[in-house]
């Protein structure tokens, strides 16, 4: 597995790691290479060192866009080729499906006009969605140094500190501890930086070296992983600790799979643990955010399946009644007058239906990237006036007051006028759910420069900060408990959001417990050329969008 050149004595701390390292010699030969690459590139570790090499060169490999790489584009050739440090992406297609497993090649560093090339399978982070990639990439980066330190070797340099240098280069912490002292007798740059983050003050290998791990990381101590390291060293075998938990002196836990391995003298004693830590904060990270969207989905159709069963139940009822009425008709007005009323119950749960349902398939076409908004210019001041005007029966109906102020006369500007109207009676819908009685709710416009605000303002219930981060999430709410008062699946806010941003605008939100909130619609002033006949294409507002999206606030 690696050339006589180099004779590895730690190769089993380099063979634990899941980052392959490819070692090249001057003439770009390739003279060590550690386990992970035959995993990392799903090749039978029984291949030699120039039949691998070839091997990979082989495969169809691809850039992130997709587009296949000739040979001389291929990262190791082009990373053997310039000198400079540079990582690089591709992926290759695996044979048994036909899927492309990613890969990142990072150049490390030289040793003596040797090439390390070290490789990270990256599958599993491309597929994270884009928030998620954020948010690692940043704690990634705060967590690294800023430059890698370029180390030259003489020829005669001893393989003790070759390896310690290689083990320098590697993002996963690994130490070697005396046994049964446990204390440091080698430890790497990213092991370092594992203490410093956990500790939160810098820790340098100066500050571990000769030290017992009591004295350096209680933290570890306190895990039980000394009494740990102590089995793996009396009985000769190696022990794998899953899921072990750290956390940082900012609170945030990190996970590790912890590696220890017995390392043994020519009399088949050990005299040391080599502990090697695989982060998997990330994945775990990842796969808890998955059991929430799980869940979550789960409430989600568990609350569907509750809105959809009462308007249909009450559906049921009336016709009943209807038809029971119908058969015993006397045509009094008494008679007349219920059947009315009936009739409004089933047309009102109607319209709670095809709410529900418009949401959902709204929905639908966001996950699948086709929901259009279909924009023309329009008068937004008068557009928003008249859905102002067609709320006062329903704002009565609550007993509530509302305000509409603009300091905005007339603008022109284009938008989907059905979708803006939808944006803007679910605010207004919300703020009537969640007021109080005798409250308020107030329609702001303004302007800057670039964008239009319309804010709806109410004196309701208010939202608690640990939840503001989370009302716009599909499928969540504050409250998703089938017993809460008030009625609503929890979409539609992640609706308005998706709908807004299609518009280049977005939505925020302020609001204090017990006192309201804030719903702020933000739009960027624009116009459609040749689509300026707003004048003779006055807003004609859907009759039946009034009724529909506030079909779960009035009462029959």
């Amino acid at each position: 597995m690696y050339d006589t050149t180099i004779n590895l004595s730690f190769e089993y701390l380099l063979d634990i790691i899941d980052e392959g390292l490819m070692v090249f010699g001057i003439d770009e030969s390739l003279l060590y290479v550690n386990q992970a690459v035959f995993r990392n590139l799903e090749i039978e570790n029984n291949y030699s060192i120039q039949l691998l090499l070839e091997n990979i060169l082989k495969y169809e490999w691809y850039n992130l866009d997709g587009l296949r790489l000739s040979l001389d584009e291929h990262p190791v050739l082009k990373m053997l080729k310039d000198k400079s440090y540079i990582t690089l992406e591709a992926g290759y297609k695996i044979s048994t499906n036909s899927k492309i497993r990613w890969l990142k090649f990072s150049r490390r560093t030289n040793y003596d006009n040797k090439t390390l090339i070290s490789i990270q399978a990256i599958t599993s982070y491309l597929n994270l969605p884009s928030k998620f990639k954020d948010t690692l990439a940043k704690k990634h980066n705060n967590q690294k140094g800023d430059n890698l330190t370029e180390v030259v070797f003489d020829n005669d340099i001893k393989q003790h500190h070759f390896i310690r240098e290689i083990l320098d280069t590697l993002d996963v912490p690994i130490a070697v501890l005396t046994h049964p002292e446990h204390k440091y007798e080698i430890v790497n740059r990213n092991k370092c930086l594992n203490f410093s983050r956990i500790l939160g003050h810098t820790i340098e290998e100066k500050d571990v070296i000769g030290k017992s791990v009591k004295e350096v990381a209680p933290f570890i101590y306190q895990k039980g992983i000394c009494d740990m390291a102590l089995i793996a060293g009396y009985s000769k075998e190696s022990i794998v600790i899953d899921n072990v938990e750290y956390v940082d002196f900012q609170g945030e836990s990190i996970f590790y799979k912890l590696f220890l391995c017995p390392v043994f003298n020519e009399d088949h004693e050990v005299t040391h643990i080599a502990s090697v830590g695989i982060d998997l904060t990330d994945e775990i990270m990842f796969q808890n955010k998955m059991h929430e969207l799980s869940k979550a989905k789960e409430e989600f159709f568990s609350v569907t399946s509750h809105e959809l069963r009462t308007p249909i139940n009450v559906i049921l009822s009336a016709e009943k009644v209807i038809s029971n009425m119908i058969k015993n008709i006397n045509n009094n007005e008494n008679d007349i007058f219920k059947m009315q009323r009936w009739l409004r119950m089933i047309r009102q749960n109607s319209l709670r239906l095809l709410k529900l349902v418009n949401n959902i398939l709204d929905l639908s076409k966001i996950n699948a990237g086709y929901l259009e908004v279909v924009k023309k210019n329009v008068d937004f001041v008068d557009l928003i006036t008249k859905i102002y005007n067609s709320i006062a029966p329903f704002v009565e109906q609550k007993g509530l007051k509302t305000i509409f102020t603009s300091n905005i006369d007339k603008i022109v500007m284009a938008v989907d006028e059905e979708k803006i109207e939808r944006i803007i009676f679910n605010l207004i819908s919300n703020a009537l759910k969640y007021n109080r009685d005798n409250g308020m709710i107030e329609i702001i416009i303004n302007q800057d420069n670039n964008f239009v605000y319309i804010s709806v303002k109410d004196t309701g219930i208010g939202i608690p900060n640990d939840k503001l981060d989370i009302i716009f999430e599909r499928f969540l709410q504050v409250n998703s408990s089938l017993s809460r008062p008030r009625e609503g699946a929890g979409i539609g806010l992640s609706l308005c959001k998706a709908i807004a941003q299609l518009h280049n605008g977005d939505i925020s939100v302020e609001s204090k417990l017990n006192e309201g909130s804030i719903f702020t619609l933000k739009l960027p002033i624009e116009q459609i050329s040749n689509k300026n006949d707003f004048e003779a294409e006055k807003v004609s507002l859907n009759g039946d969008l009034a009724n529909i999206e506030l079909s779960d606030i009035y009462e029959i």
